[in-house]
């Protein structure tokens, strides 16, 4: 999470995909465009599908609903998602400490709605939330100020379709995009999975940022934008 003109206090970092994508033994998603909203076809996730025995300690039958419901919107942010984007800070307060009961975290939720740089994606069926996205620009530095995406749909693509769009919505003419993240020793790093879901999008970790409010260690990762991501330089040939 980049701090930006969210509270210190009442702030959490992006949270990504899990280990739990090898359940599906599929392509990636395919992503389709109707009626304006942008929808993603979702692998379908099969109650009781071997998952190699990764992340024991979530229980399956609590999104297996997400899984096989197809498919998913990415969409601007509402009033009424609000409750739903606190919904998922709940899930992540355990890392970052207190987000939901922090009047400052709601007020800028409800800003970033109210701006249009709040993304959501949705089950179509059940109208949850299954990630929440929000966005600053101040161009030519963009921000991903806040990204979660629910613990029942991680490994679905949801993130990567919300930063997709993130870029393709709010980035206009060159700049970098910022998000500040786990420093490399902090136990969410892997846990999350945070660091190399920023890196497979482009991102480049750089100078380190200040502590988060847990005390934990952050750092910032960066790419171009727009145009494709940052590349390492190659070696000089001899």
């Amino acid at each position: 999470m980049r701090h930006g003109d969210l509270p210190r206090d009442s702030v959490g970092s992006a949270v990504e995909e899990s280990r739990l994508a090898r359940v599906f033994h599929s392509p990636p998603p395919a992503v389709r465009r109707r009626g304006g909203e942008r929808r993603c076809s979702r692998p379908r996730c099969l109650r009781g599908r071997d998952g190699g025995g990764e992340e024991p300690e979530h229980d399956r039958s609590r999104w297996v609903s997400v899984c096989e419901t197809d498919p998913m919107i990415v969409r601007l942010g509402r009033d009424a998602d609000v409750s739903g984007f606190l919904g998922l800070a709940a899930q992540v307060e355990h890392w970052f400490g207190p987000m939901v009961d922090e009047p400052g975290f709601r007020r800028a939720v409800e800003d970033h709605v109210r701006r249009s740089l709040a993304l959501v994606a949705v089950d179509p069926t059940s109208g949850e939330l299954l990630g929440g996205l929000l966005f600053g620009v101040a161009a030519p530095v963009h921000h991903v100020h806040w990204l979660v995406v629910d613990e029942r749909a991680r490994g679905l693509g949801a993130g990567r379709e919300l930063m997709t769009q993130a870029v393709r919505r709010f980035v206009r003419g060159p700049g970098t995009i910022e998000v500040v993240t786990f420093g490399a020793d902090h136990p969410g790093a892997v846990a999350s999975g945070a660091r190399v879901f920023y890196e497979r999008l482009g991102f480049r970790p750089a100078e380190a940022a200040e502590p988060g409010p847990e005390g934990g260690s952050r750092q910032v990762y960066r790419r171009r934008a727009p145009g494709p991501p940052d590349t390492p330089p190659r070696r000089a040939a001899h």
